[in-house]
């Protein structure tokens, strides 16, 4: 595992925590109340989500360089 999908894993966890609190806002209540935090964790989860099709398209890219 690298550390871009130790990235990725954080990001899922923190989008994992913001949907959580927009559907059950009573456990996650300081969380739902922090609009930073609720930013934040949406800036990552696209972060992380750019890099990871990133990544993608860089392993499928250098393997057809290698063939051609």
């Amino acid at each position: 595992m690298n550390r871009w999908d130790l990235l990725a894993l954080v990001a899922l966890a923190a989008a994992m925590a913001y949907a959580a609190s927009i559907y059950y806002p009573s456990e996650f209540k300081s969380f739902a109340e922090n609009e930073m935090v609720r930013v934040f964790a949406i800036i990552v989860s696209v972060a992380a989500f750019v890099i990871l099709i990133l990544d993608y398209f860089l392993k499928v890219f250098s393997k057809a360089a290698e063939k051609g």
